[in-house]
């Protein structure tokens, strides 16, 4: 970077405005939020600005009441597209998230914002659109830098192309929609492009892989595209002896842990089908299965699961970790954490892993290639080959070098990616871009007021995309119709099947009630015959012949004479 002049560096405090959809949800938003903190470290002044806080933090602020973000999602017209030409259109290609830029909101009258000397924006889907980052620049005036979390600013609307390029050349025949008659992610681009092309940004890619995708595409061909990691607080995210790690968290000290976990564990992108893949593969090993079995040998993963499928693994789901000292003192017991991402800019969850001197096992992809090294900081396999991370792993678990993995993975991130270094970074750029704007323009920020927002929802929608809005929106329309309709009879072919499964019940119940009268009534006529046979005893017991009987069996008990015998009988036993 060129020399700057000792009273910018020295003297001055920058403004920075920083703009994120969230401040904490997700890893985009904690990345945001990482170098927010720690630019407030280097003493500049510093407020994040978001759609949706969850923070208690003063200096991050929502510029808009839950009720108005909350209407965001639900205006009808826009909300159908994004429902029914987007979200129930997509192929099997992927399943990460696919924004329309509609609506948005209008942040050029907010003062606390357009008079920073620096915005900075970060992820600002599904809250800015290019109409109105269009009027934000404008009323900034300043150069704006943008550091790119995922590839939605540059495409039409995919937050990562699965391997499609078209962003290259306009996002034409997007493969991750089954029908796309209005080339719709091509006319979202192209708005980007009529609204925001030459609006002077500094783009910032945390990945050498996402600065190149950037550079290589439509939008961002001529910007200015630096590369800065993410960093994050080695002293939350520290190791932990792991034998005291696993005594903490109840395991016995001399058992080994294998992790893996993102925020979402459902993408597509992220590979935990192949993790899974990999996993049964590496369980057929009996030495395993054995270790498993007598539990010297444990499987963890926390996230987001959903409908995983992780039935038949020893898996122990440890839920959504909210809190980074819990998850620090999670990575701290695991022996190894698997990364099993297929395409990804650059995973916190791989560099909070290092930070607690955990060895790493990844696919060779994206972002992960500019810091984990194989063989130095834990192990690289070839994108997708799930036999070779099943491999791995056995071999990992097995490597008298695995913790030296963990203790050099601890020494890279305290190197290079600890703390305010990242910060520093953006510090360093902010001031080489401001050196070759008059300082006058520095001079022109006023001081920050408290002033009351005014934010509109922004509805108008960029000059392409507004050409064909109708016909997209009556196209969604339809499928909406047709939804319904579709619902409508699933729902009378439920109530058909219901009444048809009372008709039965009513049947058996009518069967139920004739076999039980029958029942009753052969119970009563036995309960009847029952009594007619004591009445017939009662009758015999009283007459003359039982009292003659029974007063001739009590004369013969009393002369010794065999009750048993008739007389006639008794004659014959004494005849020889």
């Amino acid at each position: 970077m060129a020399n700057t002049p000792p009273q910018i560096i020295a003297g001055d405090t920058l403004r920075v405005a920083s703009l994120s959809t969230w401040d904490l949800q997700g890893g985009a938003a904690r990345a945001a939020y990482r170098l927010h903190r720690g630019l407030l470290q280097l003493g500049q002044d510093a407020t994040l600005h978001v759609r949706i806080r969850h923070s208690d933090d003063p200096s991050t602020r929502a510029v808009l009441p839950i009720e108005a973000s909350a209407q965001l999602e639900t205006l009808d017209d826009l909300a159908r597209v994004q429902a029914y030409y987007i979200d129930h259109n997509r192929t099997d290609l992927s399943n990460t998230i696919f924004t329309l830029p509609y609506p948005a909101v209008d942040l050029s009258s907010v003062a606390a914002i357009t008079s920073a000397d620096i915005l900075h924006l970060h992820w600002v889907a599904r809250w800015q659109s290019p109409v109105t980052l269009s009027k934000l620049v404008e009323a900034h005036r300043k150069p704006v830098f943008w550091t790119l979390h995922d590839m939605w600013a540059f495409t039409g609307g995919c937050h990562f192309s699965a391997g499609c390029e078209g962003y290259r050349e306009y996002c034409r025949n997007c493969p991750q929609l089954q029908d796309d008659p209005y080339q719709l992610p091509a006319m979202l681009l192209q708005d980007k492009i009529d609204f925001l092309d030459g609006k002077n940004f500094v783009v910032v890619a945390p990945s050498r892989w996402l600065a190149d995708c950037a550079r290589a595409s439509t939008f961002f061909a001529h910007s200015r595209i630096e590369v800065i990691p993410y960093a994050l607080d080695t002293a939350i995210f520290a190791p932990v002896a792991k034998p005291e790690a696993k005594l903490a968290l109840g395991l016995e000290a001399h058992s080994q842990v294998i992790l893996f976990g993102a925020h979402n564990c459902t993408e597509r992108r992220k590979g935990f089908s192949e993790m899974i893949a990999a996993l049964r593969l590496f369980l057929k090993q009996p030495q395993f299965h054995e270790r498993i079995k007598n539990q010297t040998l444990r499987l963890w993963c926390f996230g987001y699961i959903g409908s995983l499928d992780l039935a038949d693994l020893p898996v122990v789901h440890l839920g959504e970790i909210r809190s980074d000292e819990e998850l620090r003192r999670i990575y701290a017991a695991a022996d190894l954490f698997c990364l099993p991402s297929l395409e990804d800019n650059l995973p916190n969850t791989l560099l909070e892993a290092m930070a607690c001197a955990t060895a790493v096992i990844a696919f060779a992809a994206g972002g992960t290639l500019d810091v984990l090294q194989d063989r130095v900081h834990g192990r690289l396999v070839p994108v997708g080959d799930v036999q070779a991370l099943a491999r791995t792993i056995g071999e990992c678990l097995q490597d008298p070098q695995l913790a030296e993995y963990g203790r050099q993975g601890r020494r890279l991130i305290e190197a290079h990616y600890a703390g305010t270094t990242e910060a520093a970074r953006y510090l360093e750029l902010y001031r080489d871009v401001l050196l070759d704007q008059p300082r006058s323009v520095l001079q022109t920020a006023t001081a920050a007021r408290d002033a009351a927002i005014q934010a509109a929802v922004e509805t108008t929608s960029g000059p392409t995309f507004a050409a064909m809005a109708k016909q997209v929106q009556s196209a969604c329309l339809r499928l909406e119709v047709q939804d319904l309709r579709s619902q409508l009879e699933k729902t009378r072919q439920q109530l058909h099947e219901t009444w048809q499964e009372l008709e039965a019940t009513r049947k058996d119940y009518w069967d139920s009630q004739g076999l039980l009268w029958q029942t009753r009534g052969e119970l009563d006529r036995s309960h009847y015959a029952r009594q007619a046979l004591q009445q017939q005893i009662a009758g015999m017991e009283s007459s003359k012949f039982w009292q003659l009987r029974n007063s001739w069996f009590e004369l013969k008990n009393k002369l010794g004479i065999d009750t048993d015998m008739s007389p006639g009988i008794e004659e014959q036993k004494k005849e020889p």
